[in-house]
């Protein structure tokens, strides 16, 4: 089945997380991903197996030393077929190399050039390198994250990575809509910072619209609102998440946890209360839902249609039916391993569905393939070869 982006083609220079993903999500998609490494592979290869199969799934490899005059020649032909150029490079660094996006829209007019960075491409910060955690820390979740009187915590995930890939790629399609529209390409950008306070619209604006709010870290619940009955509690064989209680919601919950005694309490009794009282709701639903396993007040709950759901572990999702029907987990046919699985696709089209491509590429796997498409000879690739441009 053909994907939704047949006939677009991407040339990625990104690397470990947030360009790459952002390219394999699209491929998925169907475009087909040019990925430019070095001679020793991205620095994202460090990560394994697990990283290269996920991240770069469906892409081809080519191995280009982009200091080098020749290499970046054959970029020059490479842009000249190419939709979409994407990098993840310090803001200036494609520059310097004479591969910014005035450089290349002399090549391709209307290419859609594609970037991403830790704090953006303009301000005092533009310049510093970053990673994820960074992202976190300067974006505010890191401050609203951990123990409520305790040392702030990233989060147990790369989100700030991940969630800016998603927005980038979203970014690529709205510019390519633009283009089909009017002919236009352009420039779209993403940050690890600016795509962080974007996870929080609501929360950063109440604060704007309400400065007297007290912010504090969430620890097991938000960090000002739907406490009490919200977050993870433990049960008799793992845990379960709550996602709050409305006072009409109240006396149902009381009985299925067979605590009826409570539902009047006047620390407890109103959603306000309990917002506002999380340690004397929590010594009430503790030692109720340590009974009984996850499983069955899931099922207690649910059949009342409470707002509750098991915590999952890696584990789990992996071996989750929902995750497998929705193509959230995918399998794939790995060189080495075998048969894995591998997070998929968040994204369902009843037309043009999304899903993996094939494998991801070994270092440079393409790059003689790709020579030739452009029209190099052998002798040429090898003389290419001998000055160390590929």
């Amino acid at each position: 089945m053909t994907g939704v982006l047949d006939g677009i083609r991407i040339l990625d220079f990104s690397q470990e997380v947030l360009g790459p993903w952002s390219t394999a999500l699209l491929a998925d998609m169907g475009a087909d991903v040019d990925k430019v490494e070095r001679r020793e592979g991205e620095y994202g290869r460090r990560g394994g197996p697990s990283y290269i199969t996920v991240l770069n799934r469906g892409k081809r490899s080519i191995t280009l030393d982009l200091k080098h005059p020749k290499a970046i020649d054959v970029v020059r032909k490479l842009v000249a077929r190419s939709d979409v150029v994407v990098s993840n490079w310090v803001p200036g660094v494609m520059d310097r190399l004479g591969l910014g996006y005035d450089d290349l829209v002399k090549i391709k007019p209307d290419l859609i050039y594609a970037t991403g960075s830790t704090f953006g491409s303009e301000g005092p910060w533009a310049q510093k390198p970053g990673r994820d955690t960074l992202g976190q820390a300067v974006g505010g979740l890191m401050s609203v994250t951990g123990p409520p009187d305790g040392h702030p915590f990233p989060a147990g995930a790369i989100v700030a990575d991940s969630t800016s890939g998603l927005a980038l790629a979203a970014a690529i399609l709205a510019a390519l809509l633009h283009r089909e529209r009017t002919g236009e390409g352009q420039k779209v950008e993403v940050s690890l910072y600016g795509t962080v306070i974007c996870m929080q619209p609501w929360e950063i604006t109440k604060r704007s619209f309400e400065p007297q709010t007290v912010m504090r870290r969430a620890g097991r619940n938000h960090a000002f609102a739907l406490r009490g009955v919200w977050g993870a509690f433990k049960t008799a064989d793992g845990y379960l998440c709550m996602a709050g209680c409305h006072d009409e919601e109240w006396p149902t919950l009381c009985r299925v946890l067979g605590i009826e005694d409570h539902q009047n309490d006047p620390a407890i009794a109103t959603a306000e209360l309990r917002n506002q009282n999380e340690e004397a709701i929590w010594s009430v639903l503790e030692p109720a839902f340590v009974r009984k396993s996850t499983r069955e007040w899931l099922k207690a709950l649910e059949a009342e249609r409470m707002l509750a759901a098991a915590v999952q572990t890696y584990d789990e999702i992996l071996n989750d039916e929902q995750a497998r029907i929705n193509g959230y987990i995918r399998t794939l046919e790995h060189p080495d391993e075998g048969q894995v699985k591998i997070v998929g696709h968040p994204i369902k089209m009843s037309k043009t569905p999304p899903a993996p491509r094939g494998p991801a590429p070994e270092i440079g796997q393409h790059t003689e393939e790709t020579l030739l498409e452009l029209g190099y000879d052998w002798a040429e690739i090898e003389q290419l070869r001998d000055d160390g441009a590929i």
